[in-house]
């Protein structure tokens, strides 16, 4: 039952009747239960041929469009539960206003409030990972990581990648996007003042689309770049993941040429084997090196 339809017709019988036609089918259940309970009944109006929907008991009417008002505090109300009230479904109406980021490590980073002021936030680990919640309509209210904060897309690399970054990454914040980096997460990132955003993503044209996104977002934003050979890639390469997504390899070549060896190189390899290599293979094999590289911006023609 759409809610918003009954209560939509309801609001216009209580101005007056209603013709019988224009009563939506989809709600005829509602009409015989108002029939039934004796808060309304059909039958002719002064001045009206067709068959009107007339109201006896005004108060009981009154009563079950008060129960189907939304509530009037929108702030605090859970937005998937308006939907269900103003749509009849959770997945049908306004987007959930928040986003939750899970975290892990981040030893070495320390949290500030919107004003600049220092928060005490112990860090998380393994066992006990953090869950960054940032409220679209109370944006102040999130906390900020000052210092190097990694962005990888998928969770088993946010529980095993600490102990795989670079010395110089030791104890930044490992944080989990889930996949594709949207523009609502962008957004957040760049409010980050203080951190220093580093990407690990697939080596695939979606991750590298992902870290052409982060490079325009963030003037200062890098990625972890894995020192792979060609033998690696044969033989752990994928050329579905690759296959499947290189329609956006043609628009992302003039950014790769603009970027230093360790990234342009390995597009290179890539892009002549045609295999994407997955973020996990780093995990499986400890002696990959992760090179910290600068991504540099530059916007291409799409």
């Amino acid at each position: 039952m759409n809610r918003s339809r009954e209560l939509e017709i309801l609001e216009r019988l209580r101005k007056g009747p209603v013709p019988v036609r224009s009563w939506p089918k989809a709600l005829e259940a509602v009409l015989d239960q108002l029939r039934v309970s004796g808060i309304v009944t059909v039958g002719r109006v002064p001045g009206r041929v067709s068959p009107h929907v007339i109201v006896q008991h005004s108060d009981s009417l009154g009563q079950r469009i008060a129960r189907l008002q939304p509530p009037t505090d929108l702030d605090s109300c859970s937005v998937r539960g308006l939907n269900i009230i103003n749509a009849g479904s959770s997945k049908r109406g306004g987007r959930l206003p928040s986003l939750m980021i899970s975290c892990s490590a981040g030893e070495a980073v320390t949290w500030v409030d919107a004003q600049g002021n220092a928060l005490q936030w112990e860090s998380p680990s393994p066992a006990f990972l953090k869950l960054l919640w940032h409220d679209e309509r109370r944006p102040e209210a999130t906390p900020r990581p000052t210092g190097h904060v990694v962005l990888v897309e998928n969770r088993d690399t946010l529980l095993h990648l600490p102990a795989r970054l670079p010395a110089a990454l030791s104890g930044a914040l490992v944080a989990y996007y889930e996949g594709w980096l949207s523009d609502r997460l962008l957004a957040l990132l760049v409010c980050w003042e203080g951190a220093k955003i580093w990407l690990l993503p697939d080596l695939d044209p979606v991750g590298l689309a992902n870290a052409r996104r982060i490079a325009e977002a963030l003037p200062d934003a890098g990625m972890l770049v894995p020192l792979l050979s060609p033998e690696i890639v044969d033989q752990y390469g994928d050329e579905t993941i690759w296959r499947e997504n290189f329609a956006l390899v043609p628009a992302l070549l003039p950014w790769l040429e603009r970027q230093d060896p360790p990234l342009r190189d390995l597009f290179a390899l890539l892009k002549c084997k045609g295999r994407g290599v997955e973020q996990e293979y780093c995990l499986a094999v400890p002696s990959t090196v992760l090179e910290p590289v600068e991504l540099r911006r530059g916007r291409s023609p799409d």
